[in-house]
């Protein structure tokens, strides 16, 4: 049962890291042949017939590039397993990803107005809190203020005014490979420190990374 427990809470913190690796390429570059296979079983279908939430495609790469790196008594194959159905879940286990993300989700959106624009989740950057907060009802200091979207550094832990967000797609690349490359430099055989570890470097690399760019306070 804790070799079960230490999959899930694995499974659960790396089930949206695959939103870093599609922000980082267009299309569909960035993804094996292999993955690419299993979008029809990952990912869910629109209304209009086309897969959507194709971030699960890059967690499951994710996974496939750092497996070797992961404590030997984890299961690879039931990690990806959990991680990367859980917008499209069949069994109990997958549901448990499914339900902490919705519950989750909707914890912290419940009271936002979903953006009625289409805008380009690449290059949307995340809105501190503080431009949401005034004594006058309604009112908002600026919707201009913004976190860089970089590691983590006392530097830059204060928003700044960014009006027109660049591309971000190099900074994303940059990001997907720090979480590649720092986890292959990992040689932990025990589980539970592993995944303290990994909650670190995600911590690190994703604190200014929003969730969310379909929203109107993209968080």
């Amino acid at each position: 049962m804790k070799d079960k427990l230490n999959v899930i809470a694995l499974a659960a913190l790396l089930h949206d890291i695959g939103k870093v690796g599609q922000r980082a390429y267009s299309g569909d570059k960035g993804l094996s042949k292999s993955t690419l296979g299993l979008a029809e079983y990952l990912c869910p279908s629109g209304k209009d017939g086309r897969l959507t939430h194709k971030h699960v495609l890059y967690t499951n790469e994710y996974i496939e590039a750092t497996k070797d790196h992961f404590p030997d008594k984890l299961n690879i194959s039931e990690i990806a397993n959990l991680a990367s159905y859980h917008h499209n879940p069949s069994d109990d286990y997958q549901k448990i990803i499914t339900q902490a993300d919705h519950l989750s989700s909707a914890m912290e959106r419940e009271t936002l107005d979903y953006s009625t624009t289409r805008t380009d989740f690449r290059n949307t950057l995340l809105s501190p809190v503080t431009n949401y907060i005034s004594a006058q009802p309604d009112c908002r200091i600026s919707e201009d203020y913004k976190y860089d979207l970089s590691p983590y550094s006392i530097k830059l832990i204060f928003p700044s005014l960014i009006e027109a967000p660049e591309s971000q797609i190099e900074k994303y690349k940059a990001i997907w490979d720090n979480l590649i490359e720092t986890i292959k430099k990992i040689n932990m055989a025990d589980e539970i420190k592993f995944i303290n570890t990994f909650l670190s470097i995600l911590e690190k690399y994703l604190w200014a990374v929003p969730s969310a760019t379909n929203v109107e306070v993209p968080d």
